[in-house]
């Protein structure tokens, strides 16, 4: 009852601080226009397009079939809850609900007494609060960050050896990101390896081994030969990892300096942890988990090495794309402490240790969130003035009032557009400049204009100025829409 009553306390806690300094500093930035195109506008207008008679609808804030550009059939599943929020808030909140589940999944761990509750509290705030997941939730939405809670269990239900309902939730990875069939692939060969080493289970595992083995090679099947065949050119991201570009990328020093730089700001804290397990270890003469919980391990190994080898070939480290890494670290290091479910004061300072490691290494990222507390400007490119959002709502509700003809808009106002069909990203278009009808930008240098060079919004405004028929529809000191006569008639 008492480790009820904590966890239910410990639970409330995080949520709370959760909520308090990423969900609501993430709302906040989204309402205030800080949020880029790439990728809560992408996968935005993908949702609101999203539907069976539209299994794979064309974003023109992308320019591209959404299913072309990463195959996420997760999207299906979310879709009719569309009418809900607005796509760029529902994403919002389904990718901070689904990091809270991800943490009570630790705090459930404890409660069935699988782990310490000391070891539970600083998992769930490990995967909240680490600079890898930061990086992810301050940078929505995107699916492969919502498979971090079916990995999760995943890694649980391997555990315990549960087999046929790790396969279940692993069939949720798979829908989140193309890179699953690949850890699949790992972690089916593995057990099948560890079963001809280990006689405990060898039958039940090695059946599991080739579920995985299976079910993974026909999703890879249909995500990387099939789905080109149907649906055309789907290699952008996987042929960074056919041609081994990140490798390339580690040996260059400016480049492995920041990757290493990166990967030590989120595995600190679990160095912390890891170090004086291993040096406990060694001095007590006590030997290596036995082979019985070896095998119960070794699939979550094949998991993180898997994981580890796309980002280090394919060049995917920042941003969002190493909490999955992160996450089933936290669940490797809970693994090696709960073998020996360390306890005493001596584990109560190490906890605390990294725990301090933990807040020191995610303090910048949680900057700008502590920034709009003190009411203050989250990033210099959005200043929060009331005239400044009012601006920029009212040209975003003329331009959803006026559907017809192509629009080109700077890239944090697209996520605010994407009901409207032919908005695109100024700074990331194929198209030429005076091609479109619409012109929607910032003024003031402000604003997002990644992918491009930040001097593009200006050429753009000039080239078109120096075009014929050119009126503006809102010309204020915050924002400017510019209209051209129907191309036809030119």
């Amino acid at each position: 009852m008492r480790l009820m009553i904590s966890l239910i306390i410990s639970a409330l806690t995080l949520a709370g601080l959760f909520i308090a300094l990423v969900w609501v500093p993430a709302e906040a930035a989204y309402t205030s226009y800080c949020l880029n195109n790439y990728d809560l506008g992408i996968y935005g207008q993908a949702l609101f397009q999203l539907s069976l008679k539209n299994p794979n609808p064309w974003l023109s804030v992308r320019e591209i079939n959404i299913f072309n550009d990463h195959f996420d059939p997760i999207l299906f599943f979310l879709a009719p809850f569309k009418f809900l929020a607005h796509p760029a808030t529902l994403l919002i909140r389904f990718e901070m609900s689904i990091a809270l589940a991800t943490a009570a999944t630790f705090l459930m761990m404890a409660q069935q007494r699988a782990i310490t509750f000391a070891a539970a509290m600083f998992m769930a705030a490990f995967v909240l609060f680490n600079p890898a997941s930061l990086g992810s939730f301050t940078f929505p939405a995107h699916p492969g960050t919502w498979a971090i809670l079916p990995l999760t269990w995943t890694c649980w239900f391997l555990w315990r050896e549960k087999w046929r309902a790790a396969l279940f939730t692993f069939f949720f990875c798979l829908l989140c990101k193309e890179e699953y069939p690949v850890v699949g692939i790992a972690v089916g060969l593995t057990m099948i390896a560890v079963s001809n080493m280990i006689t405990l289970n060898a039958s039940g595992r090695r059946r599991s081994g080739a579920e995985f083995l299976g079910l993974s090679l026909l999703w890879a099947f249909l995500a990387f030969a099939l789905r080109p065949a149907l649906l055309g050119h789907a290699g952008q991201y996987t042929g960074t990892v056919k041609q081994a570009s990140g490798l390339r990328e580690l040996l260059q020093w400016d480049s492995f300096r920041e990757i290493a730089i990166w990967s030590m700001r989120w595995t600190l804290p679990l160095i912390a942890i890891l170090i004086p397990a291993l040096w406990t270890i060694v001095r007590s003469d006590r030997k290596f988990p036995p082979q019985a919980s070896l095998a119960k391990i070794a699939p979550v190994i094949a998991i993180f090495l898997a994981l580890l080898a796309i980002r280090a070939t394919g060049g995917w480290w920042f941003s969002h794309r190493s909490i999955p890494l992160a996450t089933t670290a936290a669940f490797l290091t809970m693994q090696l402490v709960s073998f020996y479910q360390w306890r005493g004061r001596g584990w109560n300072f190490t906890w605390a240790i990294a725990g301090i490691f933990l807040v020191l290494t995610a303090h910048q990222s949680l900057r700008p969130a502590l920034r709009y507390w003190q009411g203050k400007d989250m990033a210099s490119h959005c200043p929060s003035q009331p005239s400044r959002v009012a601006s920029l709502d009212q040209a975003v509700a003329m331009l959803l009032a006026r559907p017809d003809g192509k629009a080109l808009v700077q890239g944090n106002i697209l996520p605010h557009l994407v009901e409207r069909n032919a908005v695109h990203h100024l700074g990331a278009t194929a198209e030429a400049p005076e091609s479109f009808q619409w012109l929607l930008v910032e003024k003031n240098k402000l604003g997002a204009t990644w992918p491009a060079a930040p001097g593009v919004v200006a050429t753009t405004v000039n080239t078109w100025l120096a075009l014929p028929g050119v009126k503006p529809i809102i010309d204020d000191e915050n924002v400017l829409m510019l209209e051209r006569p129907d191309l036809r008639s030119l």
